[in-house]
């Protein structure tokens, strides 16, 4: 399993917002520049955040966008799935088909466990950690 680049450029953005005060904003604009991002691509992806209540946006000359949480309340599970949609490594566990091997399926039932481990872990992991770690790893540099 891989993540997608829109989930791994939502990660950059979140992870951005999460270095400035609480209830400031950045512009699109400037997120796109910070982060390297295309400006078309960050605007999709960030809508995508605000539609799944990570981000909150703002219109106009004072606008901007900020998070909708604090960084402690946003786990890297939320933003990969805001952007790809659910995690998963069986497709019949993420699309929500009725499998008529469901009952016996040997794949399905070992690799759930792994998957359930995954998202665990991903859950596990906040905004707020990757911010710290990433201020520790430069104040070691």
């Amino acid at each position: 399993m891989i993540i997608s680049r829109k989930a791994d450029y939502g990660l950059r953005i979140v992870l951005e917002l999460s270095k400035i005060p609480p209830g400031t904003t950045l512009s699109a604009k400037e997120l796109a520049t910070r982060q390297g991002i295309p400006s078309p691509f960050l605007a999709k992806i960030v809508a995508q955040l605000a539609s799944n209540h990570i981000l909150e946006t703002k219109r106009g000359l004072k606008g901007g966008i900020k998070l909708s949480a604090p960084p402690e309340c946003i786990s890297v599970l939320d933003v990969i799935e805001a952007v790809d949609g659910c995690v998963g490594i069986c497709y019949c566990s993420v699309r929500s088909v009725e499998c008529p091997r469901r009952n016996y399926c040997s794949i399905r039932r070992n690799l759930n466990p792994i998957e359930e481990k995954i998202k665990s872990e991903l859950k596990s992991i906040t905004i707020a950690t990757l911010a710290q770690e990433e201020l520790r790893a430069l104040e070691e540099a």
